[in-house]
């Protein structure tokens, strides 16, 4: 069973997943893939990825430098197939919009199935439960929340065992039907067919830039704000001083630091809202050097890599303490501007599952300015809700060179919920059998 849940790259359940990160349609318009295997992709004939506006989130794996660019309208649409079907579920998206109307996202017959996140003017949910006669009942909840030229994510959820249905705005709770829930009651689908993405939003009165939507995420379960994609712990190093990344928090200090170094971050993802991320080097001969090397040519990404900590002539050691209970997928950065670093690092984690896991063999460190290929890693860890996760960044090379860190993010990965009650008593059974280590 534990190799299944290592090597697999499921995301549980997430039942559909367009990043707008990559156009299949050579011609005008969108064809942009689904991350869920087996869902259909979104068509938008009269849309385009757009870089234009770097993004303030990188979310998932890899970075985020691509989004749904409505001039004419996006009116994205995706054929519906069975997994689209659920009971429960999560919808959730990053929007930028000064649309006075058009829909959001919607899967609707346009009469008694379905949902409908509408009138972006305002913002309001209408959705359809079984009726528990054989026909369904519509629910309505309003938001009021205008949006802007800034990136907002947008949430909605439904769990039909206590018929609560939640609205979340950049993973805070906006309003719900608390008091007015129905519990028993499905989500009703018949005859909602086509899921639309963007309906009628064309980019009026944003300055010509156009309607932005990305991350568009559907799952079968009411997900916690701890596991949607707005939930992501995500730190920039680097000397003080540095340009942190947007979306980031900084963890700057002056020169070089006999470790460990330690910072807290406030994060939903953590047991009590908080993290604490320690950083040392691999022997006590050396110090965490917090460096600013300048700036990057990369428009997108180029205050993430242009700084970092390094350990001179070893390995690196991460430490999160305080993790909330679950399952995460970590991205961690290795990059130097500077050009000297021509070294190879091993990834170990020790976690619920083990110690020294071995979850990257090998990543070449990349240097410069302007790199063609970035050194980045994503990869599983397994929290158990007490015992800290250390991540070793090893030099693998024959000889002492840099280790750099530039940055990582972090996220929950979703998972139904008797997957993850099953998950966490694994781990919870793990842990008592194995003695926490330390790396080196």
């Amino acid at each position: 069973m534990f190799v299944a849940l290592v090597g697999g790259t499921s995301q549980g359940a997430v039942v559909g997943y367009w990043r707008a990160e990559t156009d299949n349609d050579s011609g005008v318009g969108l064809s942009v893939p689904n991350e869920y295997a087996g869902g259909n992709p979104m068509i938008a004939p009269n849309a385009s990825i757009s870089d234009a506006v770097p993004l303030s989130y990188l979310v998932g794996i890899g970075t985020n430098v691509g989004s749904i660019n409505g001039n004419a309208n996006i009116n994205g649409t995706v054929s519906a197939y069975a997994a689209l079907n659920t009971s429960s579920i999560t919808v959730e998206l990053f929007a930028r919009t000064n649309e006075g109307g058009g829909d959001l996202i919607s899967r609707t017959d346009g009469a008694g199935a379905g949902f409908i996140v509408t009138n972006v003017s305002s913002l309001d949910v209408t959705y359809a439960i079984d009726d528990g006669a054989g026909g369904s009942e519509l629910v309505t909840i309003p938001i009021s929340h205008g949006f802007s030229s800034r990136w907002d994510h947008v949430a909605w959820t439904y769990d039909p065992e206590t018929g609560r249905s939640n609205v979340y705005i950049d993973g805070q709770l906006k309003t719900s039907n608390e008091g007015s829930e129905t519990p028993g009651r499905n989500l009703y689908w018949q005859g909602a067919n086509t899921l639309w993405i963007g309906h009628d939003m064309d980019g009026a009165g944003l300055n010509g830039s156009g309607s932005l939507l990305d991350e568009v995420r559907i799952s079968s379960i009411p997900l916690t704000p701890q596991q949607m994609l707005c939930a992501a712990l995500q730190v920039d190093f680097g000397a003080a001083g540095q340009q942190v990344h947007p979306g980031f928090q900084a963890f700057t200090r002056s020169g070089d630091i006999d470790g460990p170094v330690a910072a807290t971050f406030d994060s939903v993802l953590g047991t009590s809202g908080q993290v604490t991320v320690t950083v040392d080097a691999e022997n006590t001969s050396n110090t965490i050097d917090f460096r600013d090397r300048g700036d990057s040519s990369l428009v997108n990404i180029g205050e993430l890599i242009d700084d970092q900590i390094m350990n001179q002539s070893g390995g690196v050691q991460l430490t999160l303490s305080d993790l909330a209970a679950g399952e995460y997928l970590m991205t961690t950065w290795h990059h130097d501007l500077s050009g000297a670093a021509d070294g190879l690092l091993d990834i170990l984690v020790s976690d619920a599952l083990g110690s020294d896991r071995l979850v990257a063999d090998d990543l070449a460190i990349s240097t410069g300015d302007n790199p063609l290929n970035l050194a980045q890693a994503s990869y599983r860890l397994f929290s158990d809700g007490a015992s800290p996760i250390v991540i070793f960044f090893d030099d693998a090379f024959s000889g002492n060179v840099r280790t750099p860190l530039n940055a990582f993010s972090l996220v929950a990965v979703p998972e139904p919920g008797t997957f993850a009650l099953l998950l966490l008593g694994c781990l919870a059974m793990l842990a008592r059998r194995t003695r926490a280590s330390d790396l080196r």
